[in-house]
Formats: structure tokens, C-alpha cells, sequence
């Protein structure tokens, strides 16, 4: 921040607030604040009245302030906040609250010159804009909506579905088929119930017993494997 009469030292702090804070402290309160100053505490230190024995009292209030804000280590490189803070602590409430607001309205007034100035640089250049490129509109697409790709796929899965299942019923079919011709076939003979049947017939099967056929009704028995 440039301070009035190109002041270096602290970076918002100028000579005319330095003035009004040495014409509204006394000698003794100014001493006391510049000695507070010195410090990096954010407490008052325990030897501040140690510090103001050494602060010289040939120098007026005006004075103490320019050579404390302008000295590297002390108050150069540095804001209004530590002032501000010490005479807050002081019991300068009033002088605080002041140098706040006018260190903040000069910022503002600083801030608000510099981009009246970028304004006024920027509004006498002249710029070419390009011409602007209009892009196409993609129509816009239902994703839920049946479209004929969709009913060719459909077509094609239901095939595929149905060949599947056909293929798996032939190759089923096939093979209980062969299953089925693998086994022997079962031969049957006529065997006559009559009084003049074989004692061979008897043996293999008793007649004695059945009442519910007649003599002359035939009964198929099954016979051993064929050889």
C-alpha cells in the first residue's frame, strides 16, 4: 500500500493516521504503546514497563510513531492489526475502532481507483471476436421408446431361444431311442390250458390254481432269452 508523502513502513498504515493517533495519546500513553509494539506476544509482555524505561523521552508522541513504523524488526512489513490490538489492550477502544475503519476505507477507495483505472485501460483496446460457431441439435431420443432395431433383435433372440430348445429335444429324443433299442426284446409263447397240456407246461406253470380262465382260453407266458 503507497502511504501519503511515500512513507515505507507498515504496509496500510500512512502519516496522517500516525498524526491523529500522536495528537489523542499522551506522552506516557504513546511510550507505552510503542514499547507494547515491540513485542510479538499477544499478551501484554510482563516487562513492559521495563521496555518503557528505554523508550527515549526526548522524542514526541509523532515521532516514536514514524521511527517504530518506518524500523525493520519493529513496525515496517507489518499492518495496522498490531497497533490496533495494543491499544485495545491499552484501554484505547475508541482510537482502535478508528484506525480499523480508516485503514479499511482506504483500502476500499485504493481498490475501487485501481479497477475504475483497469476500466477505462480495458474500453479503449479493441478486441476481434470471433464469429461463433452455431453446433447442430441432436434430437433428443426416448431411451423407453420401441424402436424397429429393437423388434429385429427381438426377432433374432426369440430364433435363437427356440432352435435351442428344439436342438436339446432332438438330442434327448436320440438318445432314449438308442437306449430303448439296446435292450433285449421280450419273447412270448402261447400256452393252451387244456387236460392234454405237457408235463413241461405244468412245470413252468400251475393251472390248478386259476379258476377264472377256461380250458380253452390261452395264456401268453413269457419264456427265457431267445438263444
Amino acid at each position: 500500500m503507497i502511504c501519503f508523502n511515500k512513507c515505507s513502513a507498515t504496509i496500510d498504515i500512512n502519516v496522517p493516521e500516525l498524526e491523529y493517533l500522536a495528537n489523542h495519546l499522551t506522552l506516557d500513553e504513546c511510550r507505552k504503546l510503542i514499547a507494547a509494539a515491540h513485542f510479538t506476544n499477544f499478551e501484554l509482555p510482563n516487562a513492559l514497563s521495563e521496555a518503557e524505561l528505554r523508550i527515549s523521552k526526548d522524542l514526541s508522541c509523532f515521532e516514536l510513531l514514524v521511527h517504530w513504523n518506518s524500523s525493520p524488526g519493529e513496525g515496517k512489513g507489518r499492518s495496522h492489526e498490531v497497533l490496533g490490538h495494543r491499544l485495545r489492550q491499552l484501554g484505547k477502544f475508541q482510537l482502535a475502532d478508528w484506525l480499523g475503519r480508516t485503514v479499511f476505507q482506504k483500502i476500499g477507495q485504493d481498490l475501487e481507483k485501481a479497477l475504475d483505472e483497469g476500466l477505462k485501460s480495458s474500453s479503449s483496446d479493441t478486441f476481434t471476436l470471433e464469429p461463433l460457431v452455431e453446433l447442430p441439435t441432436v434430437p433428443y431420443e426416448d431411451p423407453t421408446e420401441w424402436t424397429p432395431m429393437d423388434s429385429i433383435l427381438f426377432a433374432i433372440l426369440s430364433v435363437l431361444i427356440v432352435t435351442s430348445v428344439g436342438a436339446c429335444l432332438i438330442v434327448c429324443y436320440s438318445r432314449v431311442r438308442q437306449r430303448l433299442r439296446k435292450r433285449s426284446p421280450n419273447i412270448y409263447r402261447r400256452v393252451d390250458l387244456s387236460d392234454n397240456s405237457s408235463s413241461e407246461s405244468e412245470e413252468k406253470f400251475d393251472v390248478r390254481d386259476i379258476s377264472m380262465y377256461s380250458e380253452s382260453t390261452p395264456i401268453y407266458l413269457k419264456s427265457e432269452k431267445a438263444s
